[in-house]
């Protein structure tokens, strides 16, 4: 029994000395880009051809072929700028959520987007808009293996 508490105690003094040293240090792991600036940035994914779309909290959603060094605006289609969360089907579509104007789908890796809020509901109203599926205030995004899209809204469920 002495043995085994022992060598408990060597295992717990050796997994502080790890801790305390530089077991865990990572060194420039983050590393800022040149943007997109235009609020916070809510959502990110990477599409076919390796570009990144974010959707920022203002300004629509925004396009990067380089890694986040350079971004251009990709919002053709949204009739919100405040861009929420964001998924890609098994197809390649990317879906991206609103505050205020539901969901929307690009075929086209983003270049351009059209509404998607049939069936969509939200309890959601205020003055500036009108309490129907296009005015949903979408909090989350998933898309299942077959691509069936769930959108989490603000008061409404899912």
């Amino acid at each position: 029994m002495k043995r085994v508490r022992g060598i408990s105690i060597v295992l717990v003094a050796l997994s502080f000395a790890f801790l305390a040293g530089d077991g865990f240090a990572q060194v420039d792991f983050w590393t800022r880009t040149s943007g997109p600036y235009g609020g916070s940035v809510r959502a990110m994914v990477f599409v076919d051809g390796g570009d990144l779309l974010a959707a920022t909290t203002f300004n629509g959603v925004y396009r990067s072929q380089d890694n986040g060094q350079t971004w251009t605006e990709t919002s053709d289609g949204l009739t919100s700028p405040h861009g929420g969360p964001m998924a890609i089907a098994p197809n390649g579509d990317v879906f991206v959520g609103t505050f205020g104007a539901g969901v929307y789908r690009s075929t086209d890796n983003g270049a351009n987007w059209a509404p998607v809020n049939e069936g969509l509901t939200t309890s959601f109203c205020t003055g500036s808009y009108p309490s129907t599926a296009a005015s949903a205030m979408i909090q989350a995004l998933v898309v299942n293996a077959n691509g069936d899209v769930f959108a989490g809204t603000w008061g409404a469920g899912v």
